[in-house]
């Protein structure tokens, strides 16, 4: 069975940010990005997005991209969409791997790689968790 990665729901408040990651994922088609720029509001467009991949920062307003991505888990279990953190900040990294995210993306990104690095990250811990041929 082939999962491929279709949908990500995206949290960063950083307008410059989101500018960049919408840039580097523009060219991917058949890739559907959802952007909000709370936790709340990730928490509340979940359900409807229903995405294959979670795409967080850990520092937003509000909410933490850490603890948006925690509420969901617990009051989605029925739709599990595993979760890629993007930071600057080194010291939330434990935090970040008890979470079992797939991986950690460092701030400053390189634009020119991010879309191959979300993939295979995608990739990886869907064939890890599944056992499953995936495609990228």
């Amino acid at each position: 069975m082939t999962k491929k990665l279709q949908t990500i729901l995206y949290l960063e408040d950083d307008p410059a940010i989101s500018e960049l990651v919408l840039l580097a994922l523009a060219a991917r088609d058949d890739l559907e990005l959802v952007h909000v720029a709370t936790g709340p509001d990730a928490i509340a467009r979940f359900p409807e997005v229903k995405p294959d991949l979670m795409l967080f920062d850990v520092m937003v307003p509000d909410l933490d991209g850490i603890d948006a991505a925690r509420t969901i888990k617990e009051q989605h279990k029925d739709h599990l969409a595993p979760v890629i953190f993007m930071t600057a900040k080194t010291q939330a990294k434990m935090q970040i791997e008890s979470m079992g995210a797939l991986g950690i993306i460092a701030k400053p990104f390189d634009i020119l790689v991010l879309a191959d690095q979300i993939e295979e990250m995608y990739a990886a811990g869907i064939a890890e968790q599944s056992g499953a041929r995936v495609e990228a």
